[in-house]
């Protein structure tokens, strides 16, 4: 079984389709590692979610927008968090509205988001990551849904000679999302140090999705945002991710 990781969504059906048929996917045998954030962009966070849910060996890692989708959902984020609504979230309120078949679909799908997942290998897979200097099983969903601090802490320590490494972590490879390489080295995946691995290629602006065979480090990526030319995704001047 081949073992592959994908980054940020954000909507973009026709993006996830072409990484799929790039490596040629096999839907019954190979797995998927999905580091969040499903919606919030491209129009098609149904058909997104519909696809990912093909797949059967896939794991799925709660992202911090399906996170507000799913408060969205179970009626809990009352008055509605205006954050979201700017940073993507308005196309996927649309959907949820406009489809209340696929309501309860999206819902169990957002309930089955893992925290994180650790392979048979000691790689981590997370959305944006954790702290490096804390017991992992006493860290708040919180944090592996929006904190920045790994990233930030790896691009400070790492001088250029590969020399970075974390030995607190304790993981052979950590694996995510969340902060785009768009914001550092353009549009494809970045290894900070030893082990740090960003996938997020900033497919839902301007960038690219990028899918990546986890054994050997191979990766193909999308089209970038041109597959949606009626649409603005998340390019906006005050868009954070």
């Amino acid at each position: 079984m081949r073992k592959f990781v994908i980054g940020d969504i954000h909507g973009a059906h026709k993006s996830l389709v072409e990484c799929l048929k790039g490596v040629e996917f096999d839907y019954n045998n190979d797995m998927l590692i999905f580091l969040g954030d499903v919606c919030d962009g491209w129009s098609d966070v149904i058909e997104s979610i519909e696809e990912l849910m093909r797949i059967r060996n896939l794991v799925y890692i709660l992202g911090n927008h399906d996170d507000w989708a799913h408060a969205y959902i179970r009626g809990i984020m009352n008055p509605i968090n205006e954050s979201w609504l700017k940073h993507g979230g308005l196309v996927t309120k649309q959907a949820i509205d406009d489809n209340p078949a696929k309501v309860m679909m999206m819902k169990l799908f957002f309930e089955n988001g893992l925290p994180y997942y650790i392979d048979e290998n000691n790689n981590i897979f997370i959305h944006a990551g954790f702290n490096q200097n804390g017991n992992l099983k006493y860290q708040e969903l919180e944090t592996f849904i929006w904190n920045r601090s790994m990233v930030k802490d790896a691009l400070e320590n790492n001088i250029g000679d590969d020399s970075f490494y974390n030995p607190n972590n304790g993981f052979n490879k950590v694996y995510i999302g969340h902060t785009s390489t768009t914001r550092i080295v353009g549009d494809q995946p970045l290894t900070i140090g030893t082990n740090i691995v960003m996938v997020d290629t900033g497919a839902a602006f301007k960038g690219k999705l990028t899918i990546m065979n986890v054994d050997d480090g191979t990766y193909f990526q999308s089209t970038p945002y041109i597959l949606y030319p009626n649409e603005m995704g998340r390019n906006k001047p005050d868009s954070p991710e």
